[in-house]
């Protein structure tokens, strides 16, 4: 049975910016009742692959986002069972990162290579799980697929008989802009858990 993946990236979800916002998601939302019209919603999948909200600390912004959102996409017949969700830079905390940021800033100063990154990951990952706490309350609500609070640097799912699915975040060591510190060339994956899926 063939399935439909409609992709999504990128919203930076904020406050008080209906004038913007409401337009683009209003457009969205009709576009996509009109594409999937006569299409059968349990072969349709939503991806939201990062940066969800402009700033991942904020609470607030993913429960507007995801009333706004779980409630169009419930209108679609697209269920919690049919989303996808990975974090992206924006969706880490920046006041965990101020908190805790020498050693974090020292993490990433390491510059480490694939094999020491997912050794790392391998004995504490913590520090740099903590940083998404927000998003994953939202990925939980919203989507069944997804990265998880357990795996968060990724996790593999097969969502049919011939189709599988690797949520992979790529965010794991970023900074979320704290400080004006960019990602450029700090950015690991965990590619051991995706050579073992």
């Amino acid at each position: 049975m063939k399935k439909i993946i409609i992709h999504l990236s990128d919203i930076h979800y904020r406050q008080n910016w209906d004038e913007h916002q409401s337009v683009v998601f209003n457009a969205l939302f009709e576009d996509l009742g009109a594409q999937l019209k006569g299409v059968d919603p349990h072969n349709v999948y939503i991806a939201l692959s990062g940066d969800i909200v402009l700033k991942g600390e904020n609470e607030n912004f993913y429960d507007e986002i995801l009333v706004r959102f779980d409630q169009e996409f419930k209108k679609l017949g697209i269920l919690k069972p049919q989303r996808i969700c990975v974090p992206g830079n924006h969706d880490v905390s920046q006041k965990f990162v101020a908190s805790r940021s020498e050693e974090l800033s020292g993490i990433v100063k390491q510059k480490m290579n694939e094999d020491s990154f997912n050794n790392y990951l391998q004995k504490s990952p913590t520090l740099l799980t903590s940083k998404f706490d927000e998003y994953i309350q939202f990925e939980e609500k919203f989507a069944t697929y997804g990265v998880g609070k357990n795996i968060l640097s990724g996790v593999g799912y097969e969502i049919s008989d011939n189709i599988g699915l690797y949520c992979s975040n790529s965010s794991t060591l970023s900074l979320g802009g704290y400080n004006k510190h960019f990602d450029k060339g700090d950015l690991c994956i965990d590619t051991r858990e995706l050579s073992k899926w």
